[in-house]
């Protein structure tokens, strides 16, 4: 029998487009750009995968850890899984990069309520996040989302031209051996050095909501982390929470931005439930030796710091210190470094909220008389002059040195 030649163009047509998303979904299939099927192992594509929800929630599903740490960009750079079984179970880091509260509640949610969950949460919040307003992202088509459909997630990881790009990018950087994600900063301070990366994230805006509209924002988000730590409890799951360490010149940042008062209140918001919950909280923020770490001059390029990638990532050497405070398990840490532990963070409690925070403005005082230089680099008008009389430290070099 003949076909008409309308019934042939129809034929080849729709082979033509049988044979193309076959193509389309072998190549998402074996590439898998988000980690999502894990059919082919190849441990050169691990390194070079998105970094966004859809793939964290992946990596999560398929890590089988049993603890997680929860936040943003701080997570990311500064809390090394690989360093950290040394120092206690292992992890599974679940951050995404400009994270906000609303993001932050609803990957909690899915981690407390997941049949294979975790057996420990560690939530570290960010002083900005309750602040921080939401972005466009990828969250809503990751396992994070409750409302997302199974037959839609597999579609965009197999079908969408999206995911065909992301397979596509991944091949190219594995091939190139160059990094995925545009900023990762140890390879930007490598390059830039430790001034021009410090400087540039200090002078950064954050798109955040206005201090005198914060405090309802606080009561809100407070509220919904209470609830979170009792289905936690209900769920069996020990559940910490850790206010991660800023430099100390981005911790003034926010002061003078009007959000002090913001901080203090959430700090003792969060200790009042924490307390009826019996949920450890630690705070490392404020003005230690180590959040006080020296900023290296414009003309040293080469030196870099030892504790600061920026004023608000922390390198995973901090990163260890902290995990190793808040995990009690500081056996694996060297001795001269144990010492230092008690001075790196204070585990907060109704009863030494007060004092703590009152401990924060007197240590403010202190830094603000005793540090010009630094503070001059929040004068954008005229940054270099920061250095005019530049006051050197040996609190990092006496660490490092012991």
């Amino acid at each position: 029998m003949r076909w008409p030649k309308h019934h042939r163009f129809v034929r080849t047509f729709a082979m033509a487009v049988g044979f193309s998303l076959t193509g389309l979904v072998a190549i998402n299939l074996v590439i898998d750009p988000y980690g999502a099927y894990r059919l082919v192992s190849i441990p050169s594509f691990e390194t070079y995968r998105d970094e966004q929800y859809v793939a964290v929630a992946e990596r999560f599903r398929h890590s089988r850890a049993k603890t997680v740490v929860v936040g943003s960009s701080r997570v990311v750079d500064g809390i090394d899984p690989a360093m950290c079984d040394q120092t206690g179970p292992p992890i599974c880091p679940v951050a995404v990069r400009g994270t906000a509260w609303k993001e932050q509640r609803d990957i909690l949610k899915h981690l407390i309520d997941h049949p294979q969950g975790p057996q420990q949460v560690v939530f570290a919040l960010d002083l900005d996040t309750v602040f921080r307003k939401s972005r466009p992202s990828d969250f809503e088509q990751s396992r994070f989302s409750s409302s997302l459909r199974t037959i839609d997630y597999h579609s965009q990881n197999l079908l969408s031209l999206h995911s065909l790009k992301q397979s596509l990018d991944l091949i190219s950087h594995a091939l190139s051996t160059t990094p995925r994600i545009d900023d990762q900063i140890e390879q930007r301070v490598q390059q830039k050095g430790s001034y021009q990366v410090f400087r540039s994230q200090l002078s950064r805006q954050i798109d955040m909501h206005q201090p005198a509209t914060t405090v309802q924002r606080i009561h809100d988000s407070v509220v919904e982390l209470e609830q979170l730590m009792a289905d936690a409890e209900r769920q069996k799951i020990s559940f910490k929470i850790v206010f991660l360490p800023i430099h100390a010149l981005s911790y003034e940042k926010l002061n003078r931005q009007g959000y002090g008062e913001c901080l203090e209140t959430l700090k003792r918001r969060v200790t009042n439930i924490c307390s009826i919950h019996k949920v450890p909280l630690w705070d490392f923020t404020g003005y230690t030796e180590f959040t006080t770490e020296c900023v290296p001059k414009p003309e040293q390029r080469d030196e870099v710091m030892h504790w600061f990638y920026d004023s608000d990532h922390f390198t995973p050497e901090l990163g260890k210190q902290v995990m190793s405070c808040i995990s009690q398990n500081i056996r694996s840490v060297p001795a001269e470094t144990r010492r230092n532990l008690d001075a790196l963070g204070t585990r907060l409690t109704a009863e030494n909220i007060e004092s703590h925070l009152e401990s924060l403005r007197q240590q403010r005082v202190r830094y603000l008389s005793e540090s010009p230089a630094e503070l001059r680099l929040l004068d954008p008008n005229n940054p270099l002059q920061a250095f005019a009389d530049h006051r050197p430290t040996e609190s990092v070099n006496r660490y490092v040195q012991r």
